[in-house]
């Protein structure tokens, strides 16, 4: 592994490499903290995904419905992906890169910026900048994103994280729970394996093995879901506190394997000169209080695509 730069606390160090050749990319970075945010997913599913990778468009991402077949579209963080039929966009299936656009990187001791800009072609252009940057003195770090409209086209897009939370390497187990910044108007079962009640999310049961849980708040009440998010294991007594500065338009949670999430989607909305900030901030701690171990991370930048037909989908930014 070809370790290119490193950013550091006290506390936490990430280490940034290329991606090698071959390597599966999808989403724009890919941050991975050790023993908590990591992927489960198999390796040929455009869902491999780790950490906080986030994806822009999932539901139509810029210039597929103008694109013909043979054509391309634009998947922010990723690049230009290829169209190869008439079929309504998917997010699933594995549409083929066509030109992998790179980044710029820009660091300093606790600070690493990622900077995409794309040539305006067939009216869209964007400018796209994702920074990390460690805190002074916790275990704790600030993902934070740009989103600048340089192209004549108007933007309407959407972004989420994926947020894969992982507890010490530890299969979820009774217990695991995400304590939310709103709550619920009742109470719903998860397939008799988990439970919404009031502002908590609760594990009863073991997931089944290989089998995914997801929920969508339908009662999601608008305009909240901007506080704090914490997604706790008492088994390891390990909790991860989610801080997003923005209203989400909806919030989706998934679960499997080893891996609890917690997914907060945004509206964008940019005409042509316009800029979109927003940012998260990750603490890790004990349950009971006090701040975790120190821990090494490590950083996967995608900056070429793989020879294989199976291209991202999801922008990536990876720390492990």
């Amino acid at each position: 592994m070809k370790i290119q730069e490193t950013i550091e606390n006290f506390l936490s160090r990430i280490n940034l490499r290329l991606m090698e050749e071959g390597e599966r990319k999808r989403f724009d970075h890919l941050l991975e903290e050790k023993h908590y945010l990591k992927s489960t997913a198999h390796p040929e599913d455009t869902d491999n995904v780790v950490g906080t990778a986030g994806e822009f468009g999932m539901k139509s991402p810029l210039g597929y419905n103008e694109a013909k077949p043979g054509e391309t579209f634009i998947k922010i963080g990723v690049g230009k992906l290829l169209r190869e039929d008439a079929n309504e966009y998917q997010f699933g299936p594995p549409y083929r890169v066509a030109d992998a656009i790179p980044w710029t990187i820009n660091r300093d001791t606790r600070r690493i910026r990622f900077t995409q800009k794309t040539p305006v072609a067939n009216g869209w252009g964007y400018e796209y900048t994702n920074r990390i940057e460690l805190a002074r003195d916790a275990p704790s770090f600030t993902i934070s994103h740009t989103l600048a409209n340089t192209g004549d086209n108007r933007i309407l897009t959407t972004y989420y994280c994926h947020n894969f939370v992982v507890f010490d390497g530890q299969q979820l187990s009774p217990g695991a729970r995400v304590l939310l910044p709103f709550a619920t108007t009742g109470d719903v079962d998860l397939l008799e394996v988990a439970k919404v009640t009031g502002r908590t999310l609760r594990l009863d049961k073991p997931l089944p093995p290989d089998k995914a849980l997801w929920h969508e708040f339908l009662d999601f009440p608008a305009g909240s879901g901007k506080g704090e998010y914490q997604l706790q294991n008492p088994a390891t007594n390990s909790m991860v506190t989610i801080q997003p500065d923005t209203v989400p338009e909806k919030v989706t949670f998934y679960a499997i394997g080893k891996a609890l999430c917690i997914e907060a989607f945004i509206s964008i909305d940019l005409a042509p000169g316009e800029t979109k900030t927003w940012s998260s901030r990750y603490v890790f701690e004990s349950i009971e209080g006090g701040m975790r171990d120190s821990c090494t991370t490590l950083l996967y930048v995608h900056t070429e695509h793989p020879p294989t037909p199976r291209p991202p989908r999801l922008s990536h930014l990876a720390l492990h």
